[in-house]
């Protein structure tokens, strides 16, 4: 069979040969990780957060993420950083949406590509390296009057809140869709990739998310009502 070739008469080999990827300016792509569990005696959900070691943001509590390498699939790029920064190992990681808007990051242009991680119950130790100064669990507490989102994050010693507000997804029919931030006490956009990921947990088959989470056999009826109830708060259903 004949190579097809294109208008300048060029073979794909041909074609690749001559290719200057450097003809244009390309964004530069991270990835970040919302990772959740909840807690063994609250049953409220918690997320993991490093406070950033270095420009940009620098003092501020983020999700952990980095870049994507030239060599690298995106996911593995999820869990080499995830390990990185905080020292979790996940065997697997759910994507669940890209952040790209303008002015995100002052270095240049970057678009995120954020993951969705679950830690099983009671397995939470972060140990801050790479680019983060600490790493830390905090404890997720959420509410909604209409579409907005109120969510505050403690760990003890600090407290940080965020406000967002929502609307309906038309494919969805859910108040996924963010609209307008009004408070954030976490670095660039990572609030919004932190709500996205708490909706999509929501969203989760509550069987598959009970497996993950682990927990003891006697706990896991009324981990299923407490999801059960968050969902209803974070989806508004």
């Amino acid at each position: 069979m004949p190579s097809k070739r294109n208008e300048q008469g060029q073979t794909l080999e041909e074609f690749l040969k001559s290719y200057d990827p450097t003809i244009y300016k390309n964004p530069a792509v991270c990835v970040d990780m919302a990772v959740f569990s909840v807690s063994e005696s609250t049953l409220k959900p918690t997320v993991l957060l490093i406070k950033r070691r270095n420009h940009p943001f620098i003092g501020e509590y983020a999700l952990p993420g980095g870049f994507v390498e030239i060599d690298e699939e995106v996911e593995a790029a999820a869990k080499r950083e995830l390990f990185e920064e905080a020292s979790i190992q996940l065997d697997k990681m759910y994507e669940y949406g890209s952040f790209g808007r303008l002015g995100r990051d002052p270095r240049t242009r970057i678009i995120s590509i954020a993951h969705l991680g679950i830690v099983p119950m009671g397995a939470f130790s972060p140990k801050a390296g790479d680019d983060a100064s600490d790493a830390r669990v905090f404890t997720l507490n959420f509410t909604r009057d209409n579409n907005i989102c109120l969510i505050t994050l403690c760990d003890g010693e600090n407290t940080l809140k965020l406000s967002l507000e929502t609307e309906n997804d038309d494919y969805f029919n859910l108040p996924i869709k963010i609209k307008r931030v009004y408070e954030s006490s976490l670095a660039s956009d990572h609030s919004e990739i932190l709500l996205k990921g708490l909706q999509h947990l929501c969203l989760m088959n509550r069987d598959t998310l009970i497996k993950q989470l682990k927990p003891p056999v006697n706990m896991q009826e009324r981990l299923r009502e407490a999801l059960n109830i968050l969902a209803e708060q974070v989806l508004g259903s």
